[in-house]
């Protein structure tokens, strides 16, 4: 890979072995248009300060974090050639002087990130009534959602009501039912093993649907996780005992 400022590469913004204008964003011209957007990508994304590229028809852009960041990659990445017969890429700085360009990903970003956080603090988090593990995350609380009949656990739709669940596979369970033998495929708590859940089917099939055992968990919002998370460090100001909140009566299964 060649190194250095192509004197071809943007002579509107190098002039005279000086750059008349520099950017967090680089603009990439030259790019064969059989290259992939992934391979480009590929050729900054590893570099110090990287933010995000994208490519819009033949133009491509490249955000970091400061100027001096994206400067070294330009020496960096200017004049690569993708295929021995390519004529070489032009790496340059993006001539947007009030950074509105070089600012779309940075802002793009966090936008998407303030959304999520708005959006996780609806979701509700359960943890094993025996030893406080989280478990699940849900969209709606468990009393919400559908009791079945047979033992009164809480049917969750997977793909509608779950967003996350971190438990063991926990074996499978013969009951005795009045139709016949039924089997579960059950979830426990991944720190005291406790049964909190269960499918229809086995583990390595697709199911709609799973089925919670709502004495087995006890419910928590995103205030109360983050109130929990604060009285959970060690309180040093005294003897410096660690405070633990004493468990349920509840044994694994």
């Amino acid at each position: 890979m060649k190194q250095g400022v192509s004197n071809s590469s943007k002579r509107s913004t190098f002039k005279d072995g000086r750059w008349l204008h520099t950017s967090r964003t680089l603009y990439v011209t030259n790019v064969p248009p059989s290259t992939s957007n992934s391979l480009v990508e590929d050729l900054f994304k590893d570099l110090d300060g990287f933010v995000a590229f994208r490519r819009v028809r033949s133009m491509c852009f490249v955000d970091f974090q400061s100027k001096q960041q994206a400067t070294a990659a330009i020496w960096r990445t200017n004049s690569h050639k993708f295929s021995p017969t390519d004529e070489g890429i032009l790496v340059s700085y993006d001539k947007d002087d009030n950074e509105e360009r070089g600012g779309w990903s940075v802002r793009k970003r966090e936008d998407e990130k303030r959304k999520r956080q708005e959006t996780d603090a609806t979701r509700i988090h359960y943890h094993c009534s025996a030893c406080s593990h989280f478990c699940l995350k849900l969209v709606v609380p468990l009393t919400e959602l559908p009791a079945r009949k047979t033992d009164g656990s809480r049917v969750v739709d997977m793909a509608k009501d779950l967003v996350h669940l971190m438990c063991a596979k926990g074996g499978v369970k013969l009951l005795k039912r009045e139709k016949g033998t039924e089997k579960q495929f059950r979830y426990n708590c991944e720190l005291c093993d406790l049964c909190v859940g269960y499918r229809p089917v086995s583990y390595e099939q697709e199911t709609k649907f799973m089925y919670v055992l709502p004495e087995a968990l006890s419910r928590r919002d995103a205030e109360q996780q983050q109130t929990k998370a604060t009285n959970k460090e060690i309180d040093l100001s005294g003897d410096g005992t660690e405070i633990v909140e004493p468990k349920t009566d509840l044994a694994p299964s």
